[in-house]
This record gives C-alpha cells, sequence and structure tokens, in this order.
C-alpha cells in the first residue's frame, strides 16, 4: 500500500560513493496471458503442480522433509503443539514460510504455480488460528499465496471458504507474477493498479490517476541498450488548495529495454519514494525531493526530510542477473542537527560488507564542518533487494 511517510529529517549534500560505484513439469489448467496494453505480445503458460504431504514427505519428528518442484523442498516443523511449513531453496538460501502455527496433524497439498515451466509461487491451505491460544484454536480457513525465489513481492491470503476460492488464489499469483500492481491509495478505500509487463513506451506503464515526475536513461544490466528508471506520481486532485496542498504518493517502476526498443517491467516499489509532503519542516509547501540518477550502471536515490534535525538519505541499487532483482549495494545516511551543527554520516558498502561512520562539527569562522572522528565496522552483507525495502523503516533492518 502506498503510505504516507512519517515528517523525519532532511540533509546536506555529502556522500561516500564514489568509491562504491567502482567496488563493485507439469499438470492443471493453462492460462495464456500477455501484457496489458503493451503492443508487444507475450504469451505466458501458466499451470499448476502439486505435493501431498500426506504421502511425499520423510523424517520424524521434529521435522519431515518433503518432495518440492524443481529446486525447491517442503520443510515442515513440529514444535509443542503447533506445526510450521517452510519452503526451502536446495541451491540457495532462500527460504520462505509458508503457514505457521498450524495443528499437529495438518498435512496439506501444495500447489506450486509455474510460468512456463518454472516455479514462481505456492498455494496452500491452512487453518486460520487464534494467534493468543497456547493450543491450535481453529476459527476458520485461509488459502495462502507465497511468492518463490524473485516473487517474495507475492503474499496474500483469502478466505477459503469463499466462492472459488481455489480459482482466485490462482489468479492473485498469475496477475502478481506478470502484471505488478500499485496499490493507490484513497479517501474510501484502496484499489490495485495495473502496470503492463512489457510495453512498446514508457508512457504505456502510467496508469490513470498518476503521470511522470521523473524519468531517467542508463544502461542498468549490462547489455549496452539503455534503460528506463521512472518516478510516478499521483496527479493533483482539482481543486486541491495550493496553499495546503494534500500529499501525493510516488512509486519507482524500472523498465529493461531490449534490442527490438520494447520495455519490460523489471521492478515496481511503492515503499521506496517519499511522499510529497513528507520532507517535514525545512520543505514547507514545497514538495519533498525524491531524485533518482543512473551512474556506471548503478541506481541511485536521494532523498531528504526533517526540520532542526534533518536528513539526507542516499541508496544505491545494481541489477544482479543471476535473481533478475535489483540489490542494494550501498546506503548513505547523514544527519544534522541544524541548530548545534553537530553531523553523522554512514556509509555502507554492502559489496565489500564495511561500514565507515564519521562526526563532523560545523565551523561558523570557516563556514565548513570540521571532521572529528571516524570508526570502521563490519557488518552482516546478505543483500537486500529493492522491493523489498521501506525507506521509513529502513534503519530497524539495514544490518
Amino acid at each position: 500500500m502506498l503510505k504516507q511517510g512519517n515528517m523525519k529529517l532532511i540533509g546536506f549534500a555529502f556522500l561516500n560513493i564514489v568509491g562504491l560505484l567502482f567496488s563493485m513439469a507439469l499438470t492443471g489448467t493453462e492460462i495464456l496471458g500477455q501484457g496489458a496494453n503493451s503492443g508487444v505480445k507475450t504469451a505466458t503458460k501458466f499451470s499448476s503442480s502439486y505435493t501431498d504431504t500426506t504421502k511425499q514427505c520423510k523424517g520424524a519428528e521434529p521435522t519431515f522433509t518433503c518432495k518440492g518442484y524443481g529446486d525447491y523442498r517442503i520443510v515442515m516443523d513440529i514444535g509443542g503443539a503447533f506445526a510450521n511449513a517452510r519452503v526451502e531453496s536446495t541451491k540457495s538460501d532462500f527460504v520462505v514460510n509458508i503457514a505457521e502455527r498450524q495443528s499437529v496433524g495438518w498435512n496439506p497439498k501444495v500447489e506450486w504455480r509455474t510460468a512456463n515451466g518454472k516455479p514462481f509461487a505456492v498455494i496452500v491451505r491452512a487453518d486460520a488460528n487464534d494467534e493468543n491460544a497456547d493450543v491450535p484454536q481453529k476459527i476458520g480457513e485461509i488459502l495462502l499465496v507465497k511468492g518463490l525465489a524473485g516473487y517474495e513481492r507475492i503474499n496474500e491470503s483469502l478466505d477459503a471458504t469463499s466462492a472459488k476460492a481455489n480459482e482466485k488464489a490462482r489468479e492473485i499469483a498469475d496477475q502478481s507474477f506478470a502484471g505488478g500492481t500499485i496499490e493507490k491509495s484513497g479517501a474510501a478505500q484502496t484499489s490495485a493498479v495495473s502496470l503492463p509487463q512489457m510495453a512498446n513506451s514508457v508512457e504505456k506503464f502510467v496508469p490513470a490517476g498518476w503521470m511522470i515526475e521523473q524519468t531517467v536513461s542508463g544502461d542498468l544490466n549490462n547489455d549496452s541498450v539503455p534503460d528506463a528508471a521512472v518516478k510516478l506520481i499521483e496527479k493533483m486532485p482539482a481543486g486541491a488548495d495550493q496553499y495546503n496542498p494534500p500529499p501525493r504518493e510516488r512509486v519507482l517502476v524500472i523498465l529493461l529495454k531490449n534490442a527490438d526498443g520494447a520495455f519490460e517491467r523489471a521492478a515496481v516499489t511503492d515503499s521506496l519514494l517519499q511522499c510529497t509532503t513528507c520532507g517535514g519542516a525545512f520543505y514547507g509547501l514545497a514538495d519533498a525531493p525524491a531524485d533518482l540518477e543512473i551512474s556506471k550502471g548503478v541506481l541511485i536515490l536521494k532523498q531528504e526530510f526533517g526540520s532542526r534535525d534533518a536528513t539526507q538519505m542516499t541508496f544505491c541499487f545494481r541489477f544482479d542477473p543471476k535473481v533478475k532483482r535489483f540489490a542494494l549495494i550501498g546506503y548513505d545516511k547523514i544527519g544534522t542537527d541544524r541548530n548545534t551543527g553537530d553531523r553523522t554520516s554512514r556509509s555502507t558498502n554492502y559489496l565489500t560488507g564495511v561500514a565507515i561512520t564519521e562526526s563532523f562539527q560545523y565551523n561558523k569562522k570557516t563556514d565548513k564542518y570540521v571532521k572529528t572522528s571516524t570508526d570502521k565496522s563490519k557488518i552482516i552483507t546478505k543483500f537486500k533487494y529493492l522491493e523489498d525495502i521501506d525507506y521509513e523503516n529502513f534503519e530497524e533492518t539495514s544490518n
């Protein structure tokens, strides 16, 4: 869901990113789809395969391992009164929990949803239990739809007793794979706006009610073809008060251009860019910045927010061809107390696993910041990806 950011910070141009830029088999019903509004036909063959955990599991309590699909397996753990299930990759460290706090006798049939023979999501029927109970207390049934590696954004649930629930679950998975969504906030309700998977122009990726605020071009996947990073913004409502403008949300869409000139959607996020009124007191009625740049194959986002305590955040992303996602490779944060002149900067390089923290004090006579300390530390280097990052909560999960 597009969120109005909490007013926090704003900052100054001081970044340590220059060095970073240089360091650097199937059964079921088939559905044929093609990119909406694209002008470029792209058929995707959706299908399903199944794992019956009553017949295809081995082991003994507390852990059972079940036959999966392709490079995936299912692991079921028994702990006390509860059973939990997860999907693991046998070739990477990818793990996704598919159901938790189930009764010990729970043995689901897991549906593997595939696109052109490759699994991208699982669907599982589970009990909806009272989360506060010490033992499983069933209060309903749900269908859980969980994305596999590269499709972690798929995370939905629906009432398993509703009409055509299984069909609806498959539709949710398939639409998330093929169309992507922007959840647009509204005063009365939230509605999903579909984006095409492919189109022959950048403008085709702009849904009704939105407009392009910024487009930057550059080769992001090392194929010598210029790609595009597009910042979408909600249109100003008719009759809006210019002296008290409403917040407008932003969405980042990354498009990879192929040799034929068509654009393919590679990533969409609504949690990385701050809204227009999220800049705090420093920006007043002016739109808070969220600026994009492409340099040497790296996508760079800079944004500022705050009042007395001002912060500048810079995120650097690089395309990972193995998983076809944009990994966070660098993050800079500069915090300044504009009253005392104290400043702290932290530059984190996720490629080298090193973070450098520096402290400064403003000198009125020279009108410059003087460095007072430097500290270098090692960090956990497990990559995070663009769609998974919420700038408002990033501090809690940055290391």
